[in-house]
């Protein structure tokens, strides 16, 4: 959907103080000051396009969550993942291991993970479509789209649940208050 945080991204990394600063981009990739001056609603098309020079996209992130038990922040974007800042957060932090994964709202569709020190990408995984490595990141990244979605083994990964199902457990679901 245009406009909406549509991508999943979680970072961990032993560092905390790191791995805090994707709350802000503008603590690891500064704005000038001048850009800075009107809040994010108002941002002047200078403002869009200084940000998707520099940081890759043109809003700022939202629903930033730090997971202290992993070490790990969890953040929404629109349009892409922040590969550019986490690169550069790992530049900055040249010794520590950035881990990272990536699923979009498309469930099963666009997920990757890999890790990157200094800059350097190692391990990268582009899981193939709908496979059920994919569905099964995807998952982690939006909890609440598993119970559309039932392992088939016959297929050997995910499929929609059937419409009468999926009403029934939908129905389940808002009457016990968790969608």
């Amino acid at each position: 959907m245009p406009g909406s945080f549509n991508i999943s991204t979680r970072v961990s990394c032993h560092n905390t103080a790191a791995i805090l600063l994707l709350r802000d981009f503008d603590q690891i990739i500064p704005m000038p000051p001048h850009l800075k001056r009107l809040p994010d609603r108002w941002l002047s098309q200078e403002r869009r396009d200084w940000q998707q020079e520099h940081w890759g996209f043109a809003r700022t992130p939202g629903f930033f969550t730090f997971h202290q038990a992993s070490s790990r922040v969890s953040l929404r974007t629109s349009d892409q993942a922040p590969h550019w800042i986490i690169a550069t957060l790992s530049r900055q932090y040249p010794d520590d291991i950035f881990r990272v994964s990536v699923a979009t709202e498309s469930i099963g569709c666009d997920c990757s993970t890999y890790a990157i020190r200094n800059g350097t990408i190692s391990g990268k995984q582009v899981l193939p479509d709908y496979s059920r490595e994919a569905y099964e990141l995807a998952f982690q990244h939006f909890p609440l789209c598993r119970y559309r979605y039932v392992y088939s083994a016959a297929l050997g990964t995910y499929r929609e649940r059937e419409p009468a199902e999926l009403a029934r457990i939908e129905r389940m679901l808002h009457e016990l208050g968790l969608i």
